[in-house]
C-alpha cells in the first residue's frame, strides 16, 4: 500500500524520469530523422542514380558534419537536374568547410543558367581560394551576357593568362572586341581560335559577325552555313567540374558522355570497363546492357556483343536498338531467319529507322528478295539522303542483282557526297568495267591507288580496263608499277608474264623477261599454281621452246586433275593445242 508521503516520493520521482524518457525519445527521433534534407524530386530518375542518391544519403547521415558528405550529394543533385536542391547541398558544404573552393564554384556552375547574381556570387566566393582558369573565363562569360564588357574583357584576359589553350577565353576576348567595335582586335582573338580549333562551330559564328562588320555579307554568309555543320557550344576543359562528372555522373547521359570521349581517345577498355560496372550496380539496366554491346562489337568481341544485346532486349523488349543490334550479329553470323526477325522487330518498335530498313533490305537482297530489299533500302536513302552508309549499301545491292546501271548512278551519288571514300571508288570501278566504261573504271582505280598504292587487286583491276581498251602500253607500265609497289604480290607477277609473254601487239611482247617471271613463281606451289604452269608454258612458246611449253601444261592439267575443286581454264587445251602445231598464243582482250 502507497502512503500520501509515498505518493509524493513517487511523483518526485516521476518528473525526473518522465523528463529522461522525453530526453531519450526525442535523441532518437532525432537520430532517426538525420539531418534535414531539401526536398528531392525521384520523379523520373534513372535507376542507378536513384541507388547512388540512397547510398549519399545514408553516407550524409552517417557523417552530417562532413563537407563532403553535403558536396557529393550536391553534385548528385546537380548533375540529375535537381538544382536547388543541389545548391541547398553546395551551400551546407559551404558552411562546414569555407575553404573548400570546390563547392561555391561548383555551385556557381549550377546557378548560371538559372540566377546569374547567384552564380556570380558563388563564383567570387570560389576566387578568394583558388586560381583555376576556367574560373574568371565563366565569371567572364556571365558578364558579357549582361553587357559588361570591361568587366568581361578583364576576366577573360585573367583566364588567358592562366591557360592560353582555352579557346573559350580568346572567344570571349574576340567577342568583347567585337562589342566595342574593334575589329583588328576581334581579328587577332579570332585568328587564334582558329589555331588552336580550326573546326570550332562557335568561332566561325563570331567569325560571321566580324565579316558582317567589314561589309563582306558574301563571307559571313559563309561562315554562318561552316558554322551550322559544327558543334554549337565549344567545350571549356575544367578539371573541377570533370573530377565532378566522374564521381556522382551515374546516369545513362553522363556515363555515355564519359564514354564518348573514351572511344574518342582509343580508350576502349576504359569505356567497356564503366559499363560493366554500371551492369554490376544494377544487373537489370538494360540501356548499360546495350552500351556494352556496342563497345564489344566494336572490340570484335562478337560473343559478348550478342550476349548483351540479348540481354539488353530480354530486359526491355520495346528496346529497338538492341533487336536492331542483335540482328545485325545474327546477320554477320548467317543466321539469316534470326536476323530477319530481329530488324522486323526493330523496325516495328522504330518504323522511322532508316538503318533498320537499310539492314533488313540487305539481308533481303542477299536472301533473295531483291524487290522488297531494293524498296527498304531505297526508302532508307530517301529518308537520310546525305548518309553515305545508306547509299553504299544501296549501291551494293544493285551490284548484286546486276542492275549495273542503277547501281552506277548511286556510286556516283555517293561519291559527290564524299569523294575520300576509296571502297566506294573500287566498287564504282568494277560496275562501270562491267557496263563495258573501261577508261571511266580504269580512271576510278587510278584515283584509289593515289592513296592506296599497295592494294594489289586494284592494280589488278586497273591493268584489265587498260587491256580491255587495248591500251597495252598502259596496262604493262601499270604491272611493272605494281609489280615494284608490292614486290611480293605473285598474282601481279603472274598478271606481268601474262602480258609480256601473249600480248597481241607485238611491241609490248617479252618471252624472255616472262620467262623468268614465270621461274620464279614456279619454284613453290604458291597462291597462283597451277595457273603459273600456264603462265610459264605460254612464256616458253613464246620463245620457241614448245616442248618445255607442252611438259608444263601437261603438269598443270595433272594438277587440275588431282584438285577438282580448283577452277579449270576452258582453253587450256586450246592453248597445249597451239603449242603442238607450233603456235604461241595469244589473249583476245
Amino acid at each position: 500500500m502507497i502512503t500520501q508521503s509515498g505518493r509524493a516520493h513517487l511523483r518526485g520521482m516521476l518528473i525526473p524520469l518522465t523528463f529522461l524518457v522525453l530526453l531519450v525519445g526525442g535523441w532518437w527521433a532525432i537520430r532517426q530523422a538525420g539531418p534535414e534534407l531539401p526536398p528531392i524530386d525521384r520523379h523520373g530518375l534513372h535507376r542507378s542514380v536513384e541507388i547512388r542518391l540512397d547510398e549519399l544519403v545514408e553516407q550524409l547521415a552517417a557523417s552530417p558534419t562532413e563537407a563532403s558528405s553535403w558536396g557529393e550529394l550536391a553534385i548528385l543533385l546537380d548533375l540529375h537536374q535537381q538544382p536547388a536542391a543541389a545548391i541547398t547541398c553546395y551551400r551546407k558544404a559551404m558552411e562546414i568547410d569555407p575553404a573548400d573552393a570546390r563547392w561555391p564554384y561548383l555551385a556557381g556552375i549550377c546557378a548560371s543558367l538559372g540566377d546569374t547574381d547567384q552564380a556570380l556570387l558563388f563564383f567570387e566566393m570560389a576566387a578568394m581560394t583558388m586560381q583555376h582558369a576556367p574560373l574568371p573565363i565563366r565569371q567572364g562569360q556571365l558578364h558579357l551576357g549582361r553587357g559588361e564588357v570591361d568587366l568581361a574583357r578583364d576576366l577573360f584576359e585573367q583566364g588567358v593568362q592562366l591557360d592560353a589553350t582555352l579557346i573559350q577565353g580568346h572567344l570571349g576576348l574576340a567577342r568583347c572586341a567585337l562589342a566595342s567595335g574593334d575589329p583588328a582586335e576581334a581579328a587577332s582573338h579570332l585568328d587564334r581560335c582558329e589555331q588552336l580549333q580550326p573546326s570550332a562551330g562557335e568561332v566561325a559564328s563570331a567569325r560571321a559577325i566580324w565579316w558582317r562588320l567589314q561589309g563582306d555579307m558574301e563571307r559571313a554568309a559563309s561562315s554562318l552555313e561552316e558554322a551550322a555543320d559544327k558543334l554549337p557550344r565549344e567545350p571549356l576543359p575544367d578539371g573541377v567540374r570533370q573530377d565532378a562528372v566522374n564521381s556522382q555522373g551515374v546516369g545513362p547521359r553522363w556515363r555515355r558522355e564519359r564514354s564518348q570521349r573514351w572511344l574518342v581517345s582509343g580508350r576502349t577498355d576504359q569505356a567497356r570497363a564503366l559499363w560493366q560496372q554500371a551492369i554490376s550496380d544494377d544487373p537489370t539496366d538494360a540501356t548499360a546492357n546495350l552500351e556494352l554491346a556496342h563497345i564489344a562489337q566494336l572490340q570484335n568481341d562478337y560473343p559478348l556483343a550478342q550476349a548483351s544485346y540479348t540481354r539488353a532486349a530480354e530486359l526491355d523488349p520495346d528496346l529497338a536498338a538492341a533487336h536492331a543490334g542483335l540482328g545485325v550479329l545474327q546477320m554477320r553470323g548467317q543466321s539469316f531467319e534470326a536476323a530477319e526477325k530481329s530488324f522486323r522487330r526493330a523496325l516495328d518498335l522504330d518504323p522511322e529507322s532508316a538503318q533498320v530498313r537499310a539492314n533488313l533490305g540487305s539481308l533481303l537482297v542477299a536472301t533473295a528478295r531483291g524487290a522488297e530489299g531494293l524498296q527498304l533500302l531505297t526508302d532508307a536513302c530517301e529518308r537520310l539522303p546525305e548518309d553515305t552508309d545508306l547509299r553504299f549499301n544501296l549501291a551494293m545491292a544493285y551490284r548484286k542483282l546486276e542492275q549495273w546501271p542503277e547501281s552506277s548512278d548511286q556510286f556516283s551519288v555517293l561519291l559527290d557526297l564524299d569523294p575520300d571514300r576509296t571502297r566506294a571508288r573500287f566498287e564504282w570501278g568494277v560496275v562501270l568495267a562491267q557496263l563495258q566504261r573501261f577508261s571511266a573504271a580504269a580512271d576510278q582505280f587510278k584515283i584509289v591507288l593515289e592513296s592506296e598504292p599497295g592494294r594489289a587487286s586494284v592494280w589488278m583491276n586497273l591493268t584489265r580496263a587498260q587491256v580491255r581498251e587495248q591500251l597495252y602500253g598502259d596496262a604493262l607500265a601499270s604491272l611493272r608499277s605494281a609489280h615494284a609497289a608490292v614486290p611480293g604480290d605473285w598474282r601481279i607477277a603472274s598478271e606481268l608474264a601474262w602480258l609480256l609473254a601473249t600480248c597481241p601487239d607485238e611491241r609490248w611482247r617479252d618471252g624472255s623477261e616472262a620467262r623468268q617471271l614465270a621461274a620464279i613463281l614456279c619454284q613453290k606451289q604458291g597462291p597462283t599454281y597451277p595457273r603459273s604452269l600456264d603462265v610459264w608454258g605460254a612464256s616458253l612458246a613464246e620463245c620457241g621452246e614448245y616442248d618445255a611449253a607442252i611438259e608444263k601444261l601437261l603438269l598443270a592439267k595433272k594438277y587440275l586433275d588431282e584438285h577438282p575443286e580448283l577452277p579449270r581454264d576452258p582453253e587450256l587445251d586450246e592453248r597445249l593445242a597451239g603449242y603442238r602445231s607450233g603456235t604461241p598464243y595469244r589473249f583476245d582482250r
